[in-house]
């Protein structure tokens, strides 16, 4: 996997505060992951045989080296401008 640089500028686009659309990316990134581990936790739930379980992880395994990371896959939602960044009102004292 090749390393790219991010133009800060292209996140600075996207929000009103760079430090928030880092924080919004990287919760993106962590839905993103414990949405992927929920899936292969109920597949191997299905499964029976403790055999069919190490095949199936096998395959997931090579499956997901081929995906893109969920930061780059968050990044990339963000760019593309598919997250909301919700900015509440100050309320007034």
């Amino acid at each position: 996997m090749a390393v790219e640089t991010l133009d800060l500028k292209q996140l600075d686009e996207n929000s009103e505060d760079i430090y928030e659309a880092v924080i919004k990316a990287s919760q993106r990134a962590r839905q993103i992951l414990n949405e992927r581990n929920y899936e292969k936790q109920m597949v191997l739930e299905s499964l029976d045989e403790e055999d069919e379980a190490a095949e199936v992880m096998i395959q997931t395994t090579e499956e997901r080296e081929q995906e893109l990371h969920p930061a780059d896959m968050a990044i990339e939602e963000l760019l593309d401008g598919k997250l909301d960044i919700e900015y509440e009102k100050e309320k007034p004292f």
